[in-house]
């Protein structure tokens, strides 16, 4: 229980253990520049989640490439 407290702890364990999730990033992202490399990875859309916090106040949709989805500000947003 206490792993699944946290988004991204509890991703890392699914990922440990074998179990199927989205695909994305296994832990925090520290730049946008980071968060381009996953996004161009798994591919559009994506969403983007804040670690902290909670109701999806920090969910943010990235539905084409980088240029039109404004991945810096949606990452800034995010944060909020």
């Amino acid at each position: 229980m206490e792993l699944m407290g946290s988004k991204t702890r509890a991703r890392q364990a699914m990922q440990k253990a074998g179990i199927p999730f989205v695909p994305g990033s296994a832990g925090g992202l520290a730049s946008v520049a980071e968060a381009e490399k996953v996004a161009a990875s798994v591919g559009y859309p994506i969403m983007l989640k804040a670690a902290a916090g909670g109701g999806g106040k920090g969910m943010r949709l990235g539905a084409h490439g980088l240029r039109s989805c404004d991945l810096p500000s949606k990452a800034r947003a995010a944060r909020r």
